[in-house]
């Protein structure tokens, strides 16, 4: 295996903590952003200390008035990589940080093994895991907390954000809060008052000391509010954080860093706020790579010698498009503005067209299916897929010896297990035939290429399995002929998105993945 180039192309940020062996002031602060420990020095603690805001009053209608903006004002020192936690057992990038300053160590979960969390000392060494003995076993997990500097009384309790499904619930989840001892222990399990439970929450912090009560800061992906909770789950303040960028809308990790100042970020603009809430806020400035997070897409344009790759602009999460990306992977340009609907993008050497898989979108009359574009990025036609199956593909490439698609839906039937590629024509029809990639022993394929076309339509593939972290070489049929390989070990990567075949140009043999959870693109060679 030889990794030819590797880049990180944006920010991938899930948490933040206040980190140092004496109670922080003003800094520094960690953040972690993919797989990477990012170490960030805040601005010294203002004085005097301040508390958080009552809630305003309610206006007529149920709505609430708006408190003050502050204004911006930049701060400009980087961010110090500290460590990656791919030497850590875990199945995919944390979602939670957080720093127990009394055993001088940092944990975090594991949205992937969510009754799980792993220790690190400051130079990110594996210091063991430990299992969390839930009542019951949350769906997914966010923020992580500790509570060693701010309520003494709880010792070295973490606390961590964990989400239930809730059909009854408006947004179809429920937020709590569980309070965790460093043997797994549930000391205290917190629903906050509906208002906020049903908000996907993603950072927490305890207030920081002196405070005149005991209370915790909490913020979601879904706005800039920031809410101040007691230990009955009682909303008692709240208070909007500026937004540093037209369109910046989110808040993936918070932490009280000083008696009168919190830090807050977003998960893709790479801006760390510094503020108190009735003061001028500050921003650090920790941009990686080139502002495209999350290719969830990747293919080889061959008649460009391009990369086509699915993601969005960090200061414009909401929209997405496919990008031109450079083979040194150094710049990009539009080819396609998409909309939330768009899953993943292939490419049709035999007719120049960019595919690009699509959900249902009822709204705007566009169907389930493939969508079309030439070159120039117009509209080329809708290939739909709703005969076959309602639900989006979610694996999407192309196969030029047959002129066929290779498809794998959100939800499929039981003759059509997440291990087998269905094979539709080029009109979308369904050939009744499909590739078992089971029978390389993938059990759920998580990116696929087509490469080694040949006159006899004996080409290959390239079949990558992440609940397993393998991939595999196998002929047309599925059956294998090279492999299994560690994603980990080879790739330093732990969840592919997709992967393409270079198939022109100086790198061609070569392959390439689009990796979500860092923002990273890797270039290599079997």
């Amino acid at each position: 295996m030889q990794i030819i180039r590797r880049n990180r192309l944006g920010n991938n940020t899930e948490d933040i903590t206040s980190f140092s062996s004496l109670i922080p002031r003003g800094g520094p602060v960690a953040v972690i952003d993919g797989y990477d420990v990012l170490s960030i020095q805040t601005t010294p603690p203002l004085e005097p200390p301040i508390k958080l805001p009552p809630l305003p009053a309610p206006l007529p209608g149920g709505g609430q008035a708006a408190g003050a903006q502050p204004a911006l004002g930049p701060i400009g020192r980087p961010a110090t990589r500290l460590f990656d936690v791919l030497g850590l057992p875990i199945k995919a990038a944390p979602r939670g940080i957080t720093y127990v300053a009394s055993r001088k160590m940092f944990v975090f979960n594991d949205d992937a093994q969510t009754n799980k969390l792993f220790f690190t000392d400051e130079r990110g060494m594996a210091r063991g895991s430990i299992d969390v003995q839930f009542r019951q076993a949350p769906d997914f997990v966010e923020g992580l907390g500790s509570m060693s500097a701010a309520i003494p009384r709880f010792g070295d309790a973490l606390a961590m954000i964990a989400i239930f499904n809730d059909s009854n619930s408006p947004s179809g989840g429920q937020s709590r809060l569980e309070i965790i001892d460093l043997e797994g222990h549930v000391l205290k399990e917190i629903v906050p008052e509906p208002d906020v439970a049903q908000l996907f929450l993603t950072g927490v912090s305890f207030n920081f000391p002196p405070n005149l009560r005991e209370t915790f800061l909490v913020s979601s992906d879904d706005d800039n509010v920031i809410h101040e909770l007691d230990f009955a789950g009682t909303q008692v303040g709240q208070f909007t954080a500026t937004a540093r960028q037209t369109g910046f809308i989110g808040l993936e990790g918070i932490v009280s860093v000083a008696p009168n100042e919190i830090a807050a970020a977003n998960g893709f603009a790479g801006l760390l706020e510094v503020f108190n809430p009735i003061g001028v806020p500050q921003v650090v400035d920790y941009r990686i790579g080139l502002g495209l997070s999350l290719p969830n897409g990747l293919a080889w344009d061959s008649t460009t010698n391009e990369f086509l790759i699915f993601g969005l602009d960090r200061l414009r999460p909401d929209a997405r498009f496919v990008a031109r990306l450079a083979t040194p992977l150094d710049s990009f340009r539009l080819a396609i503005g998409t909309d939330l609907f768009a899953r993943k993008v292939t490419y049709l050497p035999d007719e120049q067209l960019i595919a690009v898989g699509h959900a249902n979108n009822a709204k705007d009359n566009v169907p389930a299916g493939i969508l079309l574009f030439n070159e120039q990025g117009q509209s080329a036609g809708v290939i739909p897929t709703g005969n076959v199956n309602k639900t989006a593909p979610v694996i999407l490439t192309y196969l030029p010896e047959t002129r066929e698609f290779g498809v794998v839906f959100r939800k499929d039937d039981k003759t059509h297990p997440p291990s087998k590629l269905r094979r539709l024509q080029r009109d979308g029809t369904d050939t009744g035939a499909s590739i078992d990639f089971g029978l390389a022993d993938i059990q759920k394929i998580s990116a696929v290429t087509f490469f080694k076309p040949t006159s006899t339509g004996a080409g290959q593939f390239l079949v990558f399995d992440n609940t397993q972290d393998m991939f595999v070489v196998t002929d047309f049929n599925g059956a294998k002929l090279n492999g299994p390989f560690s994603i980990r070990d080879t790739l330093r990567v732990l969840n592919p998105t997709a992967v393409t075949a270079i198939t022109t140009g100086p790198d061609a043999g070569a392959f390439a993945i689009s990796n979500g959870e860092n923002s990273e693109v890797v270039v290599f060679r079997l």
